[in-house]
């Protein structure tokens, strides 16, 4: 009796698993699929169809089915994943129905702007700014978002960094970024942008002299980090 519960057990297990495996897009070739009538293209409030023919998909199991795919949705409708799509246990693909804003509260995956990490350009003086999309649920748009970051020879923590916002003319400066403190030979120290969190950070590499006399950095151009 043990052996058969461990058995059932296990099969009921794997069938968990299988139903949530990602479904493989077939071949139009595949004799399976071709003997599949083709679904009517009727998907509800759809403005566009991604394409003129129906898609078939396998899952798991090996049950195929065929779906048409919306590519664009009307104005207050949002696309996402068929539902008899993800009823087979397919979580990814293009089977895209339309449902409206105010039940699916999220944006479309396919109109999501594409975000640079390395995108970073000068902004106000001591500053770099990088912008990134945001999903508005109210009204299942992208919307960009930015962020800001301390130029080199600065430093300070990004999240900590503030817009002074004057009304009627927008964000006219920011706070949070310093200047790297001068060093021993009263040069100004140097940091670098993406890892000049803290005044740690900050270091010189170049020869000098303070009071104490010259001091020369090996190797040449070697850093000494601000303590």
């Amino acid at each position: 009796m043990k052996k058969h519960i461990l058995i059932a057990t296990t099969l009921a297990l794997l069938g968990m698993e299988c139903a949530y495996s990602n479904c493989s897009q077939m071949s139009t070739e595949d004799e399976q699929c071709a003997s599949i009538p083709d679904p009517e293209q009727n998907i509800a409030n759809c403005k566009s169809y991604m394409f003129p023919y129906p898609i078939c998909y396998k899952n798991a199991q090996g049950t195929r089915k065929k779906f048409y795919t919306c590519g664009e949705c009307e104005d207050g409708y949002v696309l996402t994943l068929n539902p008899n799509f993800t009823a087979m246990g397919c979580d990814s693909g293009s089977a895209y129905v339309c449902q409206p804003c105010s039940v699916v509260k999220a944006c479309s995956p396919n109109s999501k702007p594409d975000y640079d990490p390395d995108a970073w350009r000068d902004s106000w003086k001591g500053y770099q700014i990088n912008s990134y999309a945001e999903c508005n649920t109210d009204t299942c748009k992208w919307e960009s978002r930015a962020q800001y970051r301390c130029s080199a020879g600065y430093y300070g923590i990004s999240d900590d960094i503030t817009e002074n916002y004057v009304e009627g003319f927008g964000v006219m400066g920011l706070n949070g970024c310093t200047l790297c403190p001068l060093t021993a030979a009263a040069q100004l120290g140097k940091s670098d942008a993406g890892d000049n969190e803290t005044v740690l950070k900050c270091y010189t590499d170049q020869d000098g002299t303070d009071v104490t006399g010259s001091f020369v950095l090996l190797p040449s151009g070697s850093r000494c980090y601000y303590n």
